[in-house]
């Protein structure tokens, strides 16, 4: 549990540190932690929000950055309320980009406590740089809300934000920990993820600031 607890605590560090860098076009922000993990050892990856008491009890801190309001969300949220959260992406192309590299596309949803959501699709890339870490790094288009706010167990904010919709944005991060470059299926590993969201014109800057590699020509 060791290992699995770090690689969430590394994806904190780097939505904190990628929040000191980005640029101020920057109007949203999704964090959760302790999300869960899991592979079905046929290219679906997806992490989700749980409540396993001892093992996995995922936490969200949410903010509309304009307005500096902010929605949280307790460990082990999910049972409390319709609140949740669930991010798919595929896992395809291996070895693309040289060893433990793929390529990954799908979508995410983020539900608040009255059952409101923020979704939108996902594309970017898988990758290790070894000590069983993997990361994966991508871009967000058509972000769209179904309801004027969202609300967490604590606070709520505004979803009209400046631009309208829809948002592109950026996977900051999402990071998790394990043996292997998905060898083979897996569970409740405990996942980091930060997902940032900018007007339409400011979403390649945000990338570039990120290093995301989603940009990047395929070949």
């Amino acid at each position: 549990m060791t290992q699995v607890r770090f690689a969430a605590g590394l994806a904190i560090v780097a939505a904190a540190f990628a929040a000191g860098t980005v640029n101020a076009d920057v109007v949203a922000s999704f964090t959760y932690d302790d999300l869960s993990g899991n592979y079905d050892g046929a290219g679906n990856f997806q992490a989700r929000a749980v409540d396993i008491a001892g093992v996995l009890q995922t936490s969200g801190d949410t903010s509309n950055l304009v307005t500096s309001q902010t929605a949280l969300f307790a460990p082990g949220f999910v049972s409390r309320s319709a609140a949740n959260a669930v991010i798919n992406i595929s896992v395809n192309n291996f070895g693309w980009n040289g060893p433990n590299t793929a390529l990954g596309g799908g979508n995410f949803t983020f539900t608040d406590v009255t059952g409101a959501t923020a979704s939108g699709t996902i594309s970017g890339d898988w990758s290790s740089p070894g000590a069983g870490i993997l990361f994966f790094n991508g871009a967000l288009s058509g972000v769209t809300f179904s309801g004027p706010t969202f609300t967490g167990e604590f606070g709520s904010w505004g979803t009209n934000l400046p631009g309208g919709p829809p948002y592109d944005g950026a996977i900051v991060q999402l990071t998790f920990s394990g043996s292997g470059f998905f060898d083979s299926a897996f569970s409740d590993r405990a996942t980091g993820s930060t997902l940032q969201l900018v007007p339409t014109p400011g979403a390649l800057a945000l990338l570039g600031l990120g290093g995301l590699r989603a940009t990047r020509q395929r070949s």
